[in-house]
């Protein structure tokens, strides 16, 4: 009965406003919309779906389907997951009011937007440690020529690099709060080589929620 409990509360769906402030054209309002429905995707299939089995399958493909060597890996890693959320949890417009300040009224689920707006919060408090962080991972990985690699095929790699890879994205998570999904991570790609590129570009993703939140264009 407590699980019972404690699953119907993680899948609550609410109506949940995020305030706008400022101008706002009409490009921006795609990109947010964007980035906010994909940091939600893999939020909502980290934390949510683990706990339904039926989409167990699903998810550990789509951790594992694509080399994440170029942009296209991530455009299609994003919206396998995206896909993945039933539609009745995808993150729905039910009313927007553009003002100073003025507001998006969204029809999701709540633990999924809260840990959203805790994540935000913590990369506004200490963004440039965090995103000085991220360019020296990335740096590292770049002279280690880890990103290069298609993470299908990493069985040659050296031991340091595959320990680098588990360390950093362990570290870069730590700071943004969401340390937690380290393993969760792991358990869907077996593979630190993509657990990091799936870590870069969450990082990337909230960095830039969180810039609309310091330019006060957005509170999440």
């Amino acid at each position: 009965m407590d699980d019972a409990r404690e699953m119907t509360k993680k899948l609550e769906i609410v109506r949940y406003r995020l305030e706008m402030d400022g101008p706002w054209e009409l490009l921006d309002l795609s990109y947010f919309g964007r980035q906010y429905v994909q940091v939600y995707s893999l939020l909502y299939v980290l934390h949510v779906s683990a706990d339904l089995d039926e989409f167990d399958d699903r998810v550990h493909h789509t951790f594992n389907a694509f080399p994440w060597r170029g942009g296209w890996s991530a455009v299609g890693f994003y919206e396998s997951l995206r896909r993945a959320v039933p539609k009745s949890h995808q993150p729905n417009v039910v009313a927007i009011s553009y003002r100073s300040p003025g507001y998006i009224d969204l029809a999701l689920i709540l633990s999924v937007a809260l840990s959203i707006k805790w994540t935000v919060g913590i990369m506004c408090d200490t963004i440039d440690r965090i995103v000085a962080t991220y360019k020296g991972l990335y740096q590292i990985a770049s002279d280690r020529k880890i990103l290069r690699r298609d993470v299908r095929q990493v069985k040659d790699l050296d031991p340091d690099d595959i320990k680098f890879a588990h360390d950093a994205s362990a570290m870069l998570l730590r700071q943004m709060g969401l340390q937690d999904l380290h393993g969760i991570i792991d358990q869907n790609t077996q593979n630190p080589i993509a657990t990091l590129k799936i870590v870069f570009s969450l990082h990337r993703r909230l960095r830039d929620l969180a810039k609309l939140q310091q330019t006060n264009k957005m509170n999440f």
